[in-house]
């Protein structure tokens, strides 16, 4: 039984695959590798879409309810609150918890499959990198199925949110609605994009640095655990310091 490498090592190796897989995503121009491109990402969406609305919306409910309760806040300061949690730190990281819980293990479980049952070898002797072929789709699809399911997890519990803060106030939700187009800025609509689409990434790559280089070396369910558990610490430390660099950008100076 081979030791395991630890941690720090597929950290290492999975940037490694981030960097290759950026580097050359010009490789979607050949078409079977855009095919498979497509069909992962039309895959993560299938899985993704089928009951996130229904998901964002309780969760948007659950966060904002306990505020007005607890707070005897203003309109203005409700909604600011539901900007600032659910919609630029909450919602992201949620949203890609739910894809890693989804697709990310898919992901990684049907990789080292292809590693055991030798599908990647064939794939090599065919004359294809299986980093070029499985790995580069996977990680571009991901990155831009996290960033569309982001945004409409966020629509569907800011929705819920508001309807039910409208609800406990009893304001017009059409207030809420311009409280919050006055909240957001285009920094707040940058920051999650770029975060949800490093989300993607992060998912993808480990994913497929456990499944394909690693694959040959372990157990399918070791290898999604693996991948899993270290994604999610991945996500978090990113979370983490993605917060702490903006907040410090939005500090006042002095």
């Amino acid at each position: 039984m081979q030791a395991q490498r630890p941690a720090w090592s597929d950290a290492w190796g999975s940037m490694a695959l981030a960097w290759y897989c950026l580097v050359n995503a010009h490789v979607l121009r050949l078409a079977p590798h855009r095919e498979r491109f497509l069909r992962v990402l039309l895959d993560i969406g299938a899985r993704g879409l089928a009951d996130a609305g229904l998901r964002a919306a309780a969760f948007g409910t659950l966060l904002i309810a306990p505020l007005v309760h607890t707070l005897t806040a203003s309109p203005e300061l409700t909604v600011r609150l539901l900007a600032v949690l659910l919609v630029r730190e909450a919602g992201p990281l949620l949203a890609a918890i739910l894809l890693l819980l989804r697709s990310g293990t898919m992901l990684a479980a049907r990789l080292s499959s292809m590693s055991h049952d030798g599908e990647a070898r064939s794939l090599r002797l065919l004359g294809l990198s299986t980093r070029d072929y499985l790995a580069v789709p996977a990680v571009l699809a991901f990155a831009c199925a996290t960033l569309i399911l982001t945004f409409y997890f966020e629509l569907a519990a800011v929705a819920g949110g508001i309807v039910i803060s409208a609800v406990l106030l009893d304001l017009p939700v059409r207030e809420m609605f311009s409280h919050l187009a006055l909240a957001l800025t285009p920094l707040d609509v940058c920051y999650v994009a770029l975060k949800s689409t490093v989300f993607g990434v992060i998912i993808a790559t480990f994913a497929a640095w456990h499944g394909l280089d690693k694959g040959e070396h372990g157990s399918v369910p070791e290898t999604v655990s693996r991948a899993v558990m270290q994604s999610l610490f991945a996500l978090l430390l990113f979370n983490g310091l993605a917060a702490m660099l903006l907040y410090g950008m939005l500090a006042p100076a002095g």
